[in-house]
């Protein structure tokens, strides 16, 4: 995949995770309770779905695994920058010396799972 579309895939992950953010705190969901997590694992399937679609159209002839590690790896990087951002903005974990780290271990994992259903269903 070109780097414009690892480009698209962060701010795909970083508009959720704000998107889901605002709602959670619209209904007074107390972020102090680690709720806030949803809000990356919300991220990280809508980043996931259009990662592997975008994957697909330019380079249908990649291997799986390769799609799934590198696309792992790219929404890691991005759920930490995002948790750093958003603790230094707003203090929205109450724990993120562990939050952050299992966040960026979920969002590397989940395109493992996530990625099979969008590869084979995506036109070439």
């Amino acid at each position: 995949m070109k780097p414009a579309g690892h480009a698209i895939i962060a701010c795909v992950f970083a508009v959720a995770a704000l998107v889901t953010y605002a709602i959670m705190q619209a209904v007074h969901i107390d972020p102090h309770r680690q709720q806030t997590s949803l809000a990356l694992i919300v991220a990280s399937l809508a980043a996931t779905s259009l990662g592997a679609a975008i994957w697909r159209r330019e380079a249908p002839d990649t291997p799986l695994m390769r799609v799934q590690a590198l696309l792992g790896a790219t929404l890691a990087v991005t759920s930490v920058a995002v948790s750093l951002a958003m603790q230094w903005a707003a203090r929205w974990m109450a724990y993120p010396e562990i939050a952050i780290p299992v966040a960026a271990v979920g969002c590397f994992v989940y395109p493992f799972f996530g990625t099979k259903r969008v590869w084979e269903g995506a036109p070439k």
